[in-house]
């Protein structure tokens, strides 16, 4: 196994696997960033290289609500280099409860603007890409091909279940282009 790939195996299996990491690393990290991710250096499974992938990574988080919220807020600490968000909807005062990238200031305002001013507030050096609007049958190829969210490293579809599904044609054309997704959901809110 050579130093860029990573084992992958699960306790109950016997067998493993190796598998290439999705993305390359970035040339460098400046010092700034080596002083905000230093923690991060010093662990083994992460260190310089792990970083820098990180630096150069693209996650497209589809849904900035209770499921988006913190996978936006962790990933923007972590020092993942792009962010695209995708949520049609505005912030409501219900939602401040669960919804921690937003707050009180918020209200009315687009989810997806909210969480990008949210991500600059934790990390200023993650690019935010936002998109006011819902993925679906008739924009999901044109997202997916505008520049900066090509090649996409993953893609987080954080929508709340099965009221905001994601059609079977828009993962079709995620798999067409060779987008590597996971998907939440929860399928009742109380």
């Amino acid at each position: 196994m050579d130093a860029d790939e990573v084992l992958i195996q699960a306790p109950a299996q016997k067998e493993s696997h190796v598998v290439a990491p999705l993305v390359e690393p970035a040339d460098e990290l400046t010092i700034d960033e080596v002083r905000r991710y230093s923690r991060h250096l010093i662990i083994p499974d992460v260190g310089m290289t792990g970083q820098k992938r990180l630096k150069n990574a693209k996650v497209l988080v589809i849904g900035a609500g209770g499921l988006g919220s913190p996978a936006l807020l962790y990933l923007a600490a972590a020092g993942v280099g792009t962010l695209g968000i995708i949520d049609d909807d505005v912030v409501d005062e219900s939602n401040l409860q669960r919804q921690v990238i937003h707050g009180q200031s918020d209200i009315d305002k687009p989810k997806a603007i909210s969480a990008a001013e949210s991500v600059a507030e934790v990390n200023p050096y993650v690019t935010t890409v936002v998109h006011q609007e819902r993925l679906d049958n008739d924009n999901v190829l044109e997202i997916f091909a505008l520049p900066i969210t090509v090649p996409v490293s993953l893609v987080i579809v954080a929508t709340g279940g099965v009221t905001t599904p994601i059609s079977g044609q828009a993962w079709a054309g995620m798999l067409m282009l060779g987008v590597v997704s996971v998907y939440f959901a929860f399928f009742a809110w109380y």
